[in-house]
């Protein structure tokens, strides 16, 4: 049997006003408008002697449970069946005594998807974690370890990618964040977009917990910059071909330029809780909008016809201004991944009408 228990109630997100999009050929874009939405409550699950995926499904008595399944179909369901069941049958299985948690899905190596989707899934059991083992993916960068070290493990237990823990107990939590892939309709053509639904209370709750733990916050020291420039100049997709021009109108204007990948987690969300403005080009950085203060203001940069609003609803859970700008694209595997040119003169103009 598995247990099913209710930890946090149905909550709706307020309706937040149009953002400003800027440069925008693609119509839809001018169509997205954040609007009142209810929030389902979160449950969390508890099964016995079942089996754990080291992407995240758990697996009992032939069922994969839809429930530890990140956005789940049928067709998804079907595959993460014939794994479970090839690595049982070639006996790839481990045992672990003791209770276990489970948090995270196939995405987990992206930080904006750690941050946005798995890490809250811990954040709302936290209190609960003392006597408990995480049971994760082995392969875990920097970040994913810094994030893990606010939270009081028992300990952690590392799986391999070709093989199964097949827990005493185990733990996991309804997804409260996930994307919506949806096709629109507009003139006569079909457009692919991809919306992040989160839930703005547990976000809400998880930033400023995340804040009280953060020694660099709570005794003001170390960067304290108004404008951020997030700089993709070290990332393999999403840079600035122009940035040299780009950057020198920046620096002009107050901004300073930060590689988040030379910073700890704690500095990114000291730099962000500290900024007034942030500019970036799209990817998986602007996830840290989270931590910037109401008011403040965050321009995102994306190549034309990359419907990806995950930065929009995060500007929304913190109550920030936000700015869409599309830019040229460049590169052959799409626009999610095209380097993009600016028009200075679009971003001259938008941060004149910031700065008045």
């Amino acid at each position: 049997m598995i247990k099913k228990v209710k930890i946090y109630p149905a909550t709706t997100n307020e309706a937040i006003v149009n953002p400003f999009f800027s440069n925008i050929e693609a119509p839809v874009l001018k169509l997205i408008e954040l609007k009142e939405k209810k929030q389902p409550p979160i449950f969390l699950f508890c099964l016995s002697n079942a089996y754990v995926s080291p992407y995240g499904p758990v697996f009992k008595n032939g069922i994969v449970y839809r429930e530890s399944v990140y956005k789940c179909s049928t067709k998804k369901r079907t595959a993460v069946f014939l794994s479970f069941c090839k690595k049982i049958l070639r006996n790839k299985v481990r045992m672990i005594e003791g209770d276990c948690v489970v948090i995270n899905h196939s995405w987990y190596h992206s930080y904006g998807h750690w941050l946005t989707e798995i890490i809250p899934r811990l954040f709302l059991i936290k209190d609960e974690l003392s006597g408990k083992r995480l049971v994760i993916h082995k392969d875990l960068l920097g970040f994913h370890l810094e994030m893990l070290t606010k939270f009081n493990f028992k300990d952690i237990v590392f799986i391999e990618d070709d093989e199964l823990i097949r827990c005493e107990t185990v733990y996991f939590t309804s997804f409260p964040n996930y994307y919506i892939n949806q096709t629109l309709s507009l003139d006569s053509q079909y457009i692919k977009t991809t919306e992040l639904n989160i839930n703005y209370s547990v976000m809400r709750e998880m930033t400023q917990w995340f804040k009280s733990k953060n020694p660099l916050i709570t005794n003001q020291f170390g960067y304290d910059i108004g404008k951020v420039y997030i700089s993709r100049g070290k990332a393999r997709h999403m840079k600035i071909i122009n940035e040299l021009e780009f950057e020198k109108i920046l620096i002009q204007r107050g901004f300073v330029k930060i590689f988040l990948e030379d910073i700890s987690f704690d500095e990114q969300v000291q730099v962000l809780n500290n900024a007034s403005i942030v500019i970036s080009s799209h990817g998986s950085g602007l996830a840290n909008a989270l931590f910037m203060r109401p008011g403040t203001h965050i321009i995102n940069l994306a190549s034309y016809h990359h419907h990806d609003y995950f930065c929009l609803p995060l500007a929304a859970a913190a109550n920030m201004n936000y700015t869409h700008i599309n830019c040229e694209g460049t590169g052959k595997l799409g626009p999610a991944y095209n380097n993009i040119t600016v028009d200075i003169k679009v971003i001259q103009g938008v941060l004149d009408s910031i700065d008045k």
